[in-house]
């Protein structure tokens, strides 16, 4: 029986709205004194190829700069919106652990940068990945490095399909977080990862995933990856220099490192 006075199709006591539910797609972000670069990011995500709603969920780490002010008059839609947490100083790892054990429900979760510029169809490409996925999955995809400037430096940084072995991501991270996002059922897992304290998110994400989940990888760049001299990691995840390596795992185990 159709109620013309709200489209709903009648079955008994139940209701079937007749237009299909909108996707939900949240957004990770901590920021720090990020007004530099930040406007352009957060246009780059508000002006994605996705007819899903898209949160972005901030967690400030203490900004002295206008960066708060700014996010909080940001206008929102019904299909756009942004939310912010202000919190003292902890640091990138402890802020983006928050942001996981705060986050709320939704489809898909991507982690950001405060100064990257997203390409227009990378939450689309992302989404697409992990529409099908049976379980806990992660995706990945390659990144285009930049100036700060965004003249590009190197338009596909990850050189080589990597592999997603289990040991190789409990020691390596491959990918930086602001090429990931990652379903419903492994944001479930990650709520449970019982630790306060961790080398970087991104990696704890990717061994979960290696260990109990699975990884996808999309050889494509989906952001420009703005390089200026003020990042936490900078271009990172280059080729090991053994031996600086061995030190830092050491120096990890010695510090017996929860992660």
């Amino acid at each position: 029986i159709e109620d013309k006075g709200t489209r709903r199709l009648k079955f008994g006591s139940y209701h079937c709205r007749s237009r299909k539910m909108r996707e939900k797609t949240i957004v990770l972000m901590s920021t720090y004194n990020g007004m530099s670069h930040l406007q352009e990011q957060v246009d780059s995500i508000f002006n994605q190829v996705y007819d899903g709603e898209i949160e972005i969920f901030v967690r400030d780490d203490g900004s002295k700069d206008d960066t708060m002010s700014f996010l909080e008059k940001y206008p929102k839609t019904e299909l756009r919106r942004i939310y912010v947490q202000q919190g003292e100083n902890i640091g990138p790892q402890k802020s983006f652990l928050k942001l996981i054990k705060n986050a709320g429900t939704a489809d898909y979760y991507f982690f950001a940068d405060q100064d990257d510029v997203w390409l227009p169809n990378k939450i689309e490409r992302g989404v697409s990945s992990l529409r099908d996925a049976k379980n806990a999955t992660v995706y990945c995809s390659n990144y285009t490095v930049t100036d700060e400037s965004l003249n590009v430096r190197d338009e596909a940084f990850i050189k080589k399909m990597p592999l997603f072995t289990p040991i190789k991501t409990l020691l390596f991270n491959q990918v930086p977080g602001c090429c990931m996002a990652f379903n419903k059922s492994m944001m479930n897992l990650l709520k449970q990862v019982n630790v306060d304290n961790v080398m970087m998110h991104d990696s704890m994400l990717l061994s979960l995933a290696s260990y109990i989940g699975s990884v996808k990888y999309d050889c494509r760049s989906s952001i420009l990856h703005r390089i200026h001299g003020k990042n936490v990691v900078g271009e990172g995840h280059k080729k090991i220099i053994l031996h600086k390596w061995i030190v830092e795992k050491i120096k990890l185990l010695v510090k017996k490192e929860p992660y």
